[in-house]
């Protein structure tokens, strides 16, 4: 006879427990997802600041393209090779730039 009230009051507390848990999971998600919406924004904000990708074009200029064809000498190469490396260590600062904000998006979550 008192069986079925207590089943009931169980079944109740279970549900009760259930929903709580689900609840708790759902502001976590809503919190983590909060913590993603920033550091994207972050991160968005971060890259922009980046030269632009067409920035970091080898362009030599047409005298130093015909100057290399008729004369090809040494000072022409090392006109040439002096641009290339130009683009190279804008190239190296950029990805030194991502990584620093690599870094920083992992400091902010904690070292993950």
């Amino acid at each position: 006879m008192w069986r079925v009230p207590d089943e009931f009051t169980s079944m109740a507390a279970n549900r009760r427990l259930s929903a709580w848990r689900k609840h708790s999971k759902l502001e976590e998600a809503e919190e983590v997802l909060r913590i993603a919406r920033n550091d994207l924004q972050f991160f968005s904000e971060s890259v922009r600041a980046l030269p632009q990708m067409g920035e970091l074009r080898i362009d030599i200029g047409s005298f130093l393209v015909t100057a290399d064809y008729l004369l090809d000498g040494l000072l022409v190469d090392y006109l040439v090779y002096s641009r290339i490396a130009e683009v190279l260590e804008r190239v190296d600062d950029a990805i030194s730039q991502i990584r620093w904000i690599l870094e920083e998006l992992r400091y902010r979550n904690g070292g993950y």
